[in-house]
Formats: structure tokens, C-alpha cells, sequence
């Protein structure tokens, strides 16, 4: 079956319950933290600290670069909570409420059921991270110094793999978990292995994992040499890994 009627679905249900609005907008408020909070910083610590009056806080700003760069390690945690919390019941929340059986007694391949959400969620995860690395390099150039746009849309590309893996694993963990709040646990546990353990696997492992990708994406925000080619190949190939499995599990499941 052509998979743009379940796609149109999908991308429905996100409208209808405000997640195409209110998770973009998260990721804009995670990527204003960084500059807003550098730019405040001296007021911030002269306002709690007891010192004498005429007394002068002066704390040089990081280069513009890095202060970008820094708003990856909000969406490594904060973001990737929030996209697995909104994918979490695409297909146990379905299932439970009996919504997935009445769309897979139609003329609906499972393949084409679980790949129209892998879209739907892959896109919403694509523009909430593009926009909130927008958001974060308009105010750090506003709030702190000039940046370069060619080498933060760089960098911002080069990070989105990550999101993608996140949403890849809680729409996996939900074709196997009864509950969509299992399908959460297991899908964060799972980002978390992923961005701890490899690196002490070896050189090689270590080179394309997550970790890595992050890493390789802030150095090229920064402007510095970078080498993106394993860790994105590394992170997209677990990601598909993982959307297979979820199919394989949902084929043999009786909805």
C-alpha cells in the first residue's frame, strides 16, 4: 500500500494534538538557555553574592562559536527526553486503545504503518532541532558576537542523526513494550547505553557512536577540523537497525 495516506495520518494526529507546535517550541526555549544564560551570567552571580559595593564581576565571554555549540548539549538531554516522550505511544498507545488494530484491519502494511511514524516523528524531530539551533545562533549572535551561519548549519546537520536515533528507538521499543510508558523507559535506557558504552569498546566503536557524532558536530559549529564520516554512518545504521527490529516485532504480533 502507498505509505502517503498513513503518512497524511500521522502527520494529522501530531497537528491534532499540538506536538508539531509545542515540541518545536521546546527545543526554541532549550536553545535560548545557552546565550541568555552567558549573557546574564555576571548580573546573575552579582545579584547572589554579598559583595562590597563598587565591586566589578568580570567574566570574559566564551567565543560565539562555542556558546552555539553548547546549546547541542541541551538537546543531548533534555531534547532527546522530550522526542522520546512524544514517541514513546505512537504504536503501544495505538495498540492499547485498539486504534492500531482498526487501521491494520484495512489494506495496511505493517511495514507502511510503522514507516509512516518513523516519518512523521523523524520530521517533527528535523525542524524542532533546526529551529532550536536557529534560535540559539540568532541570540548568541544578538546577545554575545558575530557567528558563522555556513559553519552552524554545518554543525546543525551534522547533529540531527542523533534525534533521529532517539526517535528510532522509542518507536522500536514501542512495538514490543505493552505500555507506552515501558516503551519510554526502555527507548531513554537505550540512548543512554548508546552514549555511554561504546566508547570503551575500542578505538573503532568509540569513532561512531553518538557521542562522537555530538562531538564532531560542535567542532564544526566552533569552526574546528572535524570528521563526521563514521560516527554518521555509525549512528544512521543503528537507527535503521532499530526500525527493522520494530517492524520485525510488529509482523509477527498479533494486534
Amino acid at each position: 500500500m502507498n505509505i502517503m495516506p498513513m503518512l497524511s495520518k500521522e502527520l494529522k494526529e501530531l497537528a491534532r494534538s499540538y506536538k508539531l507546535l509545542f515540541v518545536p517550541l521546546a527545543f526554541v526555549l532549550l536553545g535560548l538557555t545557552q546565550p541568555v544564560t552567558y549573557k546574564m551570567l555576571p548580573q546573575l552571580m552579582k545579584s547572589a553574592s554579598n559583595l562590597p559595593p563598587g565591586a566589578v564581576i568580570d567574566i570574559p565571554l566564551p567565543p560565539a562559536g562555542d556558546v552555539v555549540a553548547m546549546a547541542l548539549g541541551q538537546f543531548n538531554q533534555l531534547g532527546i527526553l522530550i522526542l522520546v516522550l512524544v514517541a514513546m505511544g505512537a504504536v503501544a498507545g495505538e495498540r492499547a486503545t485498539g486504534v492500531a488494530a482498526t487501521v491494520l484491519t484495512k489494506p495496511v502494511g505493517r511495514g507502511a504503518y510503522l514507516g509512516a511514524k518513523a516519518i512523521a516523528y523523524g520530521l517533527l524531530a528535523v525542524v524542532s532541532g533546526v529551529l532550536g539551533m536557529a534560535a540559539a545562533a540568532y541570540y548568541t549572535q544578538v546577545l554575545i558576537g558575530a557567528i558563522n551561519w555556513t559553519d552552524a548549519a554545518v554543525g546543525t546537520v551534522l547533529y540531527l542523526p542523533n534525534l533521529l536515533l532517539a526517535v528510532a528507538l522509542a518507536l522500536c521499543c514501542s512495538t514490543f513494550m505493552k505500555t507506552p510508558l515501558a516503551a519510554g523507559g526502555v527507548g531513554l535506557a537505550g540512548v543512554v547505553v548508546l552514549n555511554m558504552v561504546p566508547k570503551y569498546l575500542g578505538k573503532f566503536v568509540a569513532g561512531a557512536y553518538p557521542g562522537a557524532l555530538t562531538e564532531a558536530a560542535s567542532k564544526a559549529i566552533a569552526g574546528q577540523e572535524f570528521a563526521p564520516g563514521r560516527p554518521v554512518t555509525g549512528v544512521l545504521l543503528v537507527a535503521l537497525l532499530a526500525l527493522v527490529a520494530g517492524w520485525a516485532v510488529l509482523k509477527r504480533q498479533e494486534i
